[in-house]
């Protein structure tokens, strides 16, 4: 079973919460580290690289400063596209980041623990970051290790 589970995961394509429609992204695959900011707005573009050669982007941009903190976060890998809305408060990101990283940057480098286990396709559609642990209790130890290889 995936970190978040298959038995639970919802398909998040098609499901559009307010993502701008036709938007491309492009980065150079053999770049070491895309932009973080490519699209100018708040939010963190990063990237997976998969063995086979095939490379997923990952876009987290804020939607809303509320309590908890509100994002969208697209993934693209080859043909595909998922969306999911997630959320995180400021103090689970200081928990996960040490301080010494923004909610945007948490998230992308938490979409990569994710990838690492399981498909987009079954990464669930609307969760809290805080439902990773429990599908993967290894996340608060090794999320380091994703935040210093972006």
């Amino acid at each position: 079973m995936g970190a978040l589970g298959a038995a639970q995961a919802q398909k998040a394509v098609g499901q559009d919460a307010g993502f701008e429609k036709g938007i491309e992204v492009s980065f150079d695959e053999d770049a070491r580290e895309p932009p973080l900011n490519r699209r100018g707005y708040n939010g963190a573009a990063g990237f997976r690289r998969f063995d086979n050669g095939e490379v997923a982007m990952i876009e987290v941009r804020r939607i809303s400063e509320g309590v908890p903190l509100d994002f969208e976060v697209v993934v693209r890998e080859g043909e595909g596209v998922t969306r999911h809305h997630v959320t995180m408060s400021r103090e689970m990101c200081e928990r996960l980041t040490a301080g010494k990283h923004t909610p945007e940057r948490c998230l992308e480098a938490a979409f990569r623990f994710l990838l690492d286990r399981e498909p987009k396709e079954s990464i669930l559609g609307r969760f809290d970051v805080t439902v990773i642990s429990r599908y993967s209790p290894e996340f608060e130890r090794e999320l380091p290790h994703y935040l210093s290889r972006s």
